[in-house]
């Protein structure tokens, strides 16, 4: 028999982001092809010490692999959601009754954490058993691509055993397929919104239009983005518009407040047409302090 790991979620913070799209993609794929679900179910051990979830964890995945029988497949989405540090041992005891076990990758926390200054010792050594000794003990593995393949081989692991699976797939109730293709829409960027996480979302250029759906940013980082990026458009415009003012002989009050009502004209259209964030399918609007503090320090010229 061919089965798939199913890791069940009892606090699930993510479940509008990417991450779990893709897993649940992948369960529906592998169902298609005729796996059946091997459930791995813990209780809350967010709650528990350390050693005791581990514990928990590390007797829950052995009596589910325990209802493995030789010749049966098993595909595990890596990282796994309940690793522990016996998850190794656990997989080389079904190998040794004659079980295969294959793991799909979809992230590696040694790439995604590969520049991060001051990462924390147990972090690492959890990297190191869960990247390396577990994903050694593999006896396939599909991984992103040719450059997450070298990483996996240069960490000592079989290159024959190792299959590169190019673009993922993302699965889309009901698709209909548009016969008239156009670029005037606005770009749709769908996933986890944090700065650590879409670092580039926060220096967009001004065109074209983007349309951001999706969870991690808080009301005051979305305002933020928008004013930063209204901040640098807006400065080739108001330089010249102030020379001009100058030029003209207009008291220097006056002067300010045409700036400070062309700063809110202009940032507003700037925010309604390039720029749409969603989230909880509600559009964003954040505290007005910071968008005035901002027309107000364009209005005197500071930067």
């Amino acid at each position: 028999m061919k089965y798939y790991l199913k890791e069940e979620f009892l606090h699930d913070n993510n479940v509008k982001n990417a991450g779990n799209k893709a897993r649940n993609d992948v369960e529906e794929i592998v169902k298609r092809e005729g796996y059946q679900a091997l459930v791995l179910s813990v209780d809350n051990w967010y709650e528990m010490s350390t050693v005791k979830a581990q514990l928990h964890k590390s007797k829950a995945f052995g009596q589910a692999l325990d209802q493995l029988q030789q010749g049966d497949e098993l595909l595990i989405q890596f990282p796994m959601l309940h690793h522990s540090f016996f998850t190794t041992h656990h997989v080389k005891k079904a190998q040794k009754k004659g079980v295969k076990v294959n793991f799909i990758i979809h992230d590696l926390e040694a790439l995604r954490y590969v520049n991060v200054e001051n990462f924390p010792l147990k972090h690492k050594i959890r990297i190191q058993i869960q990247e390396s000794g577990l994903l050694a003990a593999a006896d396939g593995i599909i991984a992103h691509n040719p450059i997450m393949k070298s990483v996996l081989v240069d960490k000592g692991i079989a290159e024959d055993k190792i299959v590169s699976l190019g673009i993922f797939d993302y699965l889309i109730p009901n698709f209909q397929e548009k016969t008239g293709l156009s670029k005037n829409q606005p770009i749709i960027v769908a996933g986890n919104l944090a700065q650590e996480k879409a670092g580039y979302l926060y220096s967009l250029p001004a065109e074209p239009a983007y349309n951001l759906y999706g969870v991690g940013s808080t009301r005051a980082e979305l305002l933020r983005m928008r004013l930063t990026l209204a901040h640098s458009y807006l400065m080739s415009f108001l330089q010249p518009l102030r020379v001009v003012l100058d030029l003209s002989g207009m008291v220097i009050v006056l002067r300010h407040v045409v700036v400070f009502l062309v700063s809110i004209f202009a940032i507003t259209t700037l925010i309604r047409h390039h720029f749409t964030w969603h989230q909880d399918s509600r559009l964003l609007f954040g505290n007005s302090q910071p968008y005035l503090t901002l027309c107000l320090r364009m209005a005197v010229g500071l930067q």
